[in-house]
């Protein structure tokens, strides 16, 4: 497979953080292997191909996977309580379910009608006579799902759409559902569960609603998110005036997601390309700042940061009152609303260059240089101010003008060159990389895989607390944003080439990270040395060996390394007899006490795929427990690794999988296909719900390898056998355990725990714990 075709599921850098620690946990979760090569070919079913319901379009009520199940939930108990369900609601399925939401949508989104509309005998909501306020009212059949469990794991920002009326969600998701612009939280996805990945994956226009229309049908404005990749694409002839009258307008971008300080260092990298025809004189739709076109010539485009809230407060006017501008909220009524609440001062504001832009800061490919709109805001107000006093000389007020105005020089150019010249050319600028580092509070600019400049925290701090420093407070989160001028004149193409780091960079940040993770780390280490004498547990562990002895054994025997507990016992034993100490009889009472012979058993069952001869014990030593409505089915879920275990000999047989000679085979294709269909009937007997057993069952038609592909949920179940055995073992490990009143989890596993939510908890208020990963740091060894 070509390199290509592969992209990071989570950007390499970031796995040295404490995001990055819980991103990589949550994949591991769903896709073990996965996690492992955290790389992702761009041709699995597991990456996202621009339609994210592939396999149940038919069937879903939201794109979006946990609005689809809040809606379903909703729409059933509405249904259901108002007697559209008839007498047993529970018999209906999933497809006559959404059928029945297809058929009422309407009347469940219409507006309520007003108590005055009611005859004078009858009550609001009475099927009889007000069908209308039945279906649309907002309390009539509408359940509160804020404490069902089964919307505990949601995450958070779900939580509040528990409490929505099924009208609103149904808003929401035909709102959700039309944006052009709209990407997933992430590429990797799967059919029942979202990888939230919480940094950007592409790009959302910040242009006022007639100006992005302009652009849109002029010049075909495109976002393509593409191996890795999000591009932003125009293609057209020449682009007529935009409705806004400023020749100084920027078409500005933002990200479709904000970065959190808690992230504690991200980067990305851009680089631009166009081509232009000679008939039009080689103008490019993105404005070149030298139209004789050197060899340096430079585009007018800016890369940098902007703050999510952008105070509008000037700060020399008395008596004024804070006006906070929430990007998150601009860019999405740009989509949603005709007109936008201050409608003016937005447009004038979003149309502005980064780094002029208020709460921006960008690099201007243009002359190089990087522009802070705070100072340079500061550094206005002081040259009026100074301008209005006559005492100060001409050459005063030219000094203190110019004196912090924001401007930093990058000290190399951001050239524009030429790929290509006949009767078109195309234009190549240079790689662009910009970061963030919330740690340290500095923005750091790279050029073509070098680093060219560090903006540090003194020139970016402004001088003025009311306004919009970068990393005023915690809560400070920001987004990456992109602006250019376009040639109205222009004819051709030009596509903007982001990397959001699913793809290598040319800058070696993993390099830059791990070098300023050492120096975060002497802080740390200096830290916890000056508390360790006040930690009771660190103290005890450190003076009482058999404490840490005891929680080591206490972790053997939960998961059932029975034998390394003996081996582990044994070298004690030994250690014990050198120094004239006595190993206590404890251990073996609890050996004794939690069956670790028996579980022991399980597991060599299991590993050894005996499946029958695990059912048999387990109806001997455990039947009450395994056969109760709770973890009954344990047992469905054995006789499912069963049956696959028998379809996989089968068809690693039937397609010459396991063995190059024939002779090797144990047992013929015949055989192994007779044992496969004869469980199979075995299994339509003993259970009703046969859904994941027909499911298998389609791999008795594979006839070939591309056959099998082409049966992504067997192919699924083959590859994941041997996780699905770990997995399944230690619940079995967890429902015994629990039975004899021990806990899930041993003491050592929930100190590691703990340490690790005491860790995630610290890197959201103190920066010099962001760089830390816990279980690669200090427990992989």
């Amino acid at each position: 497979m070509s390199q290509y075709n592969l992209t990071y599921i989570i950007p390499p850098y970031l796995l040295n953080t404490c995001l990055g620690s819980e991103l990589h946990r949550k994949l591991a979760q769903q896709d073990e292997q996965l996690s492992v090569l955290n790389v992702i070919s761009t041709d699995s079913p597991h990456y996202y191909q621009g339609n994210i319901d592939n396999n149940n379009k038919a069937t879903r009520f939201s794109d979006d996977h946990y609005l689809n199940e809040i809606i379903k939930e909703k729409t059933f108990y509405k249904l259901a309580i108002i007697g559209v369900l008839g007498d047993n609601p529970m018999e209906c399925d999933n497809s006559h379910l959404y059928e029945l939401y297809n058929t009422f949508k309407n009347r469940l989104v219409e507006d309520e009608p007003s108590i005055k509309s009611q005859p004078n005998n009858q009550p609001l909501g009475d099927p009889a006579t007000d069908k209308l306020s039945v279906y649309s009212s907002r309390t009539i059949g509408e359940i509160n799902f804020s404490n069902l469990a089964k919307f505990d794991n949601y995450p958070k920002d779900y939580k509040k759409y528990l409490e929505y009326p099924l009208k609103d969600l149904i808003t929401l998701a035909k709102v959700k559902a039309n944006h052009k612009y709209k990407v997933p939280t992430s590429f990797l996805t799967f059919e029942d569960f979202n990888f939230d990945y919480p940094l950007p994956v592409s790009w959302v226009p910040l242009i006022p609603k007639k100006l992005l229309t302009g652009l849109e049908n002029s010049s075909n404005l495109n976002i393509i998110n593409i191996n890795g990749y999000s591009n932003i694409e125009l293609n057209g002839t020449a682009i007529p005036q935009p409705s806004i009258d400023d020749k100084s307008k920027y078409f500005n971008f933002i990200t479709d997601k904000h970065i959190e300080p808690s992230t504690g260092i991200f980067y990305y990298e851009l680089e631009v390309e166009q081509s232009a025809k000679e008939s039009n004189n080689f103008k490019t739709i993105i404005a070149l700042n030298d139209q004789s076109m050197s060899s340096e010539s430079s585009l007018y485009i800016c890369a940098g940061f902007t703050k999510r809230l952008i105070n509008l407060e000037n700060p020399i006017t008395a008596n004024t009152t804070s006006a906070i501008i929430d990007l998150e909220k601009v860019k999405d009524d740009i989509y949603y609303k005709e007109i936008i609440e201050d409608q003016q001062t937005i447009e004038s504001l979003i149309i502005s260059r980064p780094g002029e832009l208020k709460g921006s800061f960008a690099v201007n490919f243009e002359d190089s240089t990087f522009y802070n709109s705070v100072k340079g805001s500061e550094s206005l107000q002081r040259s009026a101010i100074i301008n209005g006093n006559r005492r100060l000389t001409q050459l005063t007020r030219s000094n203190l003008a110019e004196l912090d105005s924001g401007r930093v020089d990058i000290g190399v150019p951001f050239k524009t060159k030429i790929l290509k010249e006949s009767n078109r050319r195309i234009y190549k600028t240079d790689t662009m990389g910009c970061g963030i580092n919330f740690i340290d509070k500095s923005i750091f600019i790279t050029l073509n895989g070098v680093l060219a400049r560090v903006i540090t925290e003194d020139e970016l701090t402004s001088n003025n607390s009311l306004l919009d420093n970068l990393f005023s407070d915690k809560s400070s989160s920001v987004y990456p944003i992109i602006g250019f001028k376009i040639d109205d004149s222009a004819d051709g193409n030009a596509k903007i080439k982001t990397n959001f780091g699913f793809k290598e960079f040319k800058f070696n940040i993993s390099n830059y990270v791990k070098n300023f993770k050492q120096e975060n780390q002497k802080y740390l280490y200096l830290s916890l040395l000056d508390k360790e004498s006040n930690d009771p547990i660190e103290k005890s562990l450190k003076e009482d060996s058999n404490m840490l002895n005891q929680l080591i054994k206490g972790y053997l025997n939960h998961e059932g390394y029975l034998e390394t507990f003996k081996s582990f016992n044994n070298d004690l034993q030994s250690l014990s007899q050198e120094v004239n100490k006595v190993i206590e009889n404890e251990d073996f009472i609890e050996l004794k006490n939690s069956h670790a012979v028996n579980r022991q058993v399980i597991k060599n069952y299991l590993l050894n795929n005996d499946f029958e001869l695990l059912l048999k014990f387990l109806s001997l030593n455990y039947r009450k427990i395994f056969t109760s409505p709770k973890n009954s089915h344990i047992l469905f879920e054995i006789d499912i690794l069963h049956f696959t275990h028998l379809l996989k000999n089968y068809i690693e047989r039937k397609l010459g999988r396991r063995y190059e000679f024939d002779f090797e085979y144990k047992e013929s294709e015949d055989d192994l296909y007779e044992k496969a269909y004869s469980f199979r009937t075995q299994l339509q007997t003993t259970y009703k719900d046969l859904e994941r057993v027909n499911e298998l069952s389609s791999a008795f038609l594979v006839k070939d390898e591309k056959g099998l592909l082409n049966l992504p949920k067997v192919n699924l179940a083959f590859n994941n056998y041997s996780k699905n055995i770990s997995n399944l073992l230690s619940e079995i490990n967890k429902i015994i355990l629990q039975s004899l009143g021990f806990s899930k989890t041993s003491n050592l596993e929930d100190i590691f725990e703990n340490v690790n939510n005491n860790i995630r908890t610290l890197s959201l208020n103190d920066d010099k714990f962001t760089l830390v990963n816990f279980e690669k740091d200090h427990v992989d060894l």
